[in-house]
């Protein structure tokens, strides 16, 4: 971005205290990233490098200190305290350097303008003594914007309430692991998923959180332990890392599925939005006994109501017809259980005059049977019996409905005349 050098020569004064010579000069400057390119632009979240550099035709005698950047939005971190040191000669003078760095991140779209830093070096003179003194560098400033459409906005957040909902890095790397309690899961048990996310130059504040705590779930409850973050340094290379466990307590059986998760993140090396996924699992759980109970409880107490009621009905039936007759149709199949022919053709009988009116069989057949043989009760033949009552029965449903089908005097030749002759003596009885 915009290179700035601060040259500072420290002459001789009346002061007591050592003080620089005339030919002893320090230069302070500080620059953005790549000099080679002041006017970057970079992605929201992505690793920014200021660097500081301090020359001196002496030497170093002791450590040099840089003051916090504080600015808005913006987090700065010096992750290394060790700076770089080198010499270089300039016009057959030889100057020492130390060279140091400062990582910036930035949280928001818009440009950074980084204040003038305090550097606090010390010296040697030239009569041996030390000199110390507190150097600013010229103010720099870049620019960050959101990489891609896609992404949320930076003032977006997930469902813990984090801002961070993605990762800008050159390499992200993403894995998990599955542990349960038992080799056969049952109700009780427990699944512990644990999430793996490395992320090279970046920090392990900013990648985001894949196990969120769910809400109390019929399944199964969870319990999330504190994330643990790390950040190495390693010559250079920057590398961040974050874990994060969820257990599971399982509280229902049958099978237990755990979603998948994904990560998002900006590659800031290829310039492309990219996705990891985490697959999900399913797990088959089986029932305790006290689980059954506990799951199925609605449907036993449903069930034990019905056949309460049923019980109470049938012991108030039972208690209605002690001392009443049994309704025509049970005794009826009881009397040709027992094979007692006469009695059930009794009581056919008087289901016949009851629904009918008609005082013989041959009678009822050729009056009420549309379709079919004429069917006769004989001893013998429960399903005779049967049909017959059945015929009845169902003839009595269909009394007086608009849609009859024709009667059987119509199948034998007889006129609707001497039809209805036949029937109106009784219709008139």
């Amino acid at each position: 971005m915009l290179r700035c050098m601060l040259v500072v020569v420290l002459m001789l004064g009346g002061l007591a205290a050592p003080c620089l010579a005339q030919s002893d000069q320090v230069v302070v400057r500080a620059w953005i990233g790549d000099e080679q390119d002041p006017n970057k632009v970079y992605s929201v979240n992505q690793q920014v490098m200021l660097y500081v550099d301090v020359a001196t035709t002496r030497w170093f005698t002791g450590g040099t200190q840089l003051s916090h950047v504080d600015v808005p939005n913006l987090i700065a971190k010096q992750r290394s305290t060790l700076a770089t040191n080198s010499t270089q000669n300039k016009s057959g003078q030889t100057w020492s350097h130390q060279r140091w760095e400062i990582n910036l991140y930035p949280q928001a779209t818009g440009t950074f303008d980084i204040p003038p830093i305090a550097v606090k070096v010390k010296v040697s003179l030239a009569n041996g003594s030390n000199a110390e003194k507190t150097i600013y560098t010229a103010p720099v400033s870049f620019r960050a914007q959101l990489p891609s459409g896609a992404l949320p906005s930076t003032d977006a957040t997930d469902s813990q309430g984090s801002a961070n909902t993605w990762l800008a890095a050159p390499s992200v790397s993403a894995e998990q692991d599955f542990q349960t309690s038992s080799e056969a899961l049952h109700v009780g048990d427990s699944v512990t998923r644990t999430v793996t996310v490395e992320a090279q130059d970046s920090l392990s504040i900013l990648i985001p959180t894949l196990l969120t705590r769910t809400e109390h779930q019929d399944r199964y409850q969870s319990y999330t332990a504190p994330p643990v973050l790390s950040d190495s340094q390693n010559r250079g290379d920057y590398l961040s890392k974050r874990v994060e466990q969820v257990t599971y307590v399982l509280q229902r059986g049958g099978d237990v599925t755990l979603p998948d998760l994904k990560l998002t993140w900006w590659n800031t090396k290829t310039q492309t939005l990219e996705h990891i996924t985490l697959s999900g699992q399913t797990f088959a759980v089986k029932h305790t006994l006290t689980s059954w109970l506990r799951a199925y409880a609605p449907w036993l107490i449903a069930l034990a109501a019905v056949l309460a009621i049923a019980i109470a009905a049938l012991l108030a039936i039972k208690r209605y017809y002690r001392h009443r007759p049994l309704p025509l149709g049970v005794q009826f199949r009881r009397a040709l259980k027992a094979q007692q022919w006469g009695k059930a053709r009794v009581m056919l009988y008087q289901k016949m005059r009851r629904l009918t009116g008609e005082t013989t069989l041959r009678d009822y057949q050729i009056h009420n049977v549309c379709d079919g043989e004429l069917i006769l009760p004989e001893d013998g033949k429960p399903n005779a019996f049967l049909a017959l009552w059945k015929q009845i029965t169902a003839r009595k449903s269909s009394w007086g409905s608009w849609q009859q089908p024709l009667g059987i005097e119509q199948k034998l030749g007889i006129s609707e005349q001497q039809a209805f002759s036949k029937r109106e003596p009784k219709n008139g009885a």
